[in-house]
């Protein structure tokens, strides 16, 4: 999710985890004027896998979940940006992988 030109304070996304690649790297870059928090929630269970918040420092961090703490169910995820009053900036990247990061 690419928020460069993006104007909403809590924007919104789909991604998938497909069966078999339950180890999730999550990269956060917020290149704005404050601090965001990202979720992201199994779309049909409700389980969080990650709710992390990035500072608006410009640099880029890596989040993993390896199976753990909670599970990651295979399916359709919601990747959610709260950002308050502020318009986020910067990148979300997700990644999967049939071996832990």
């Amino acid at each position: 999710m690419d928020l460069t030109n993006n104007t909403n304070p809590n924007p919104t996304g789909q991604w998938t985890v497909q069966s078999g690649y339950p180890n999730i790297n999550l990269y956060l870059k917020n290149t704005g004027s404050q601090s965001f928090r990202v979720e992201v929630k199994h779309y049909a269970k409700g389980t969080v896998i990650f709710n992390q918040t990035i500072s608006a420092d410009g640099v880029g961090r890596n989040y993993y979940n390896n199976d753990s703490n909670p599970l990651v169910p295979s399916g359709t995820y919601t990747v959610t940006v709260y950002a308050g009053t502020a318009t986020p900036k910067g990148t979300i990247t997700m990644k999967a992988s049939d071996t832990p990061w």
